[in-house]
């Protein structure tokens, strides 16, 4: 089992902590609490759940997210407040899209729009559930995988593990992180380690694990080491596409693929099932590879602000 220090939550937020958003004397809410990755900026995930959260604000209380779509603009400084600013650019009898700005002082960090629907019926099919998957009480936690091969994992990335707040399992295996794959294509297992109560908090749940580990896809067939840090994944844009209501502190499973890699980028694409095959979520990410800036200052920071893009996995 993953060392007990890892999911005790009296010195880490937990997960409803860091998707919780404060009011604020002005219209906008505030992030307080951030979890930051291997960069030592906020994790895109986390930014994810909050926009969400913040964007439903602006919604009808009968409608539920369908899409999230974000751009990462900056990087999420830890040391300060994200201040979220909404605008209904739409609100029709059964579709309400709104847009959603981060930001931290007068930096832009993120922006996006979320679309939010009443439940309507029409035509209905689905991907089906892969074949050859593992049940996940049969596989190793995450957790495990990496404190166990510690000295081929970068630092960072060992430093800003999630396993306190998420239960990962790799379908694969070590194989997943420490061995090159002949096509790029990742499956795992996820759930949040504590219950969620509102179909709300299960959404931007699920936004936030959509961020974990994704992007990796598009690295496993170039890399024989997917985490010793020689190259920075940078979350450039992100996508969900929420289907069906779903538990997401019950398992769901994974199921990504990369079409593409080039010019430094990297897309990935993926599909979230439920345990009885139901599918919950798709979902789309761009990311940049990099090698580290060998100048000093915060790895997370130095030359990524001259780009876009910031948040990573």
């Amino acid at each position: 089992m993953v060392d007990k220090a890892l999911i005790a939550t009296d010195d880490r937020p937990s997960l409803a902590a860091l998707m919780k958003l404060h009011a604020t004397d002005g219209a906008h809410v505030e992030g307080r609490h951030h979890h930051t990755n291997a960069r030592q900026v906020i994790f895109g995930g986390q930014m994810l759940a909050q926009a969400l959260s913040a964007a439903a604000a602006r919604a009808p209380s009968d409608a539920f997210a369908h899409s999230l779509r974000v751009d990462f603009l900056r990087p999420g400084l830890a040391d300060r407040a994200l201040r979220y600013d909404c605008e209904s650019l739409m609100s029709g009898r059964n579709i309400t899209v709104v847009r959603v700005v981060a930001s931290q002082d007068e930096r832009l960090v993120m922006q996006g729009t979320t679309c939010f629907q009443r439940p309507q019926s029409g035509p209905d099919h689905q991907r089906p559930f892969p074949d050859g998957i593992p049940e996940p009480d049969q596989l190793h936690e995450l957790g495990d995988v990496l404190f166990r091969n510690a000295h081929r994992v970068d630092a960072g990335i060992l430093a800003a593990t999630y396993a306190h707040i998420v239960d990962v399992r790799l379908c694969e295996g070590e194989q997943a992180l420490f061995q090159r794959f002949p096509v790029p294509h990742l499956r795992y297992w996820v759930r949040v380690r504590h219950p969620l109560e509102t179909p709300l908090q299960h959404q931007a749940a699920l936004a936030y694990f959509s961020d974990l580990w994704f992007s990796l896809t598009a690295l496993c067939i170039h890399q024989d080491n997917q985490i010793d840090g020689q190259l920075q994944t940078i979350s450039l844009n992100h996508t969900v596409w929420f289907h069906t209501p779903a538990r997401v502190d019950e398992w769901l499973l994974v199921d990504a693929q990369s079409p593409f890699a080039g010019n430094a980028h990297g897309l990935t694409v993926g599909w979230v099932y439920s345990r009885d095959g139901t599918l919950v979520a798709t979902l789309a990410q761009e990311a940049l590879f990099r090698r580290p800036s060998t100048e000093g200052g915060n790895p997370g920071i130095s030359t990524l602000t001259q780009d876009r893009g910031a948040a990573g996995s």
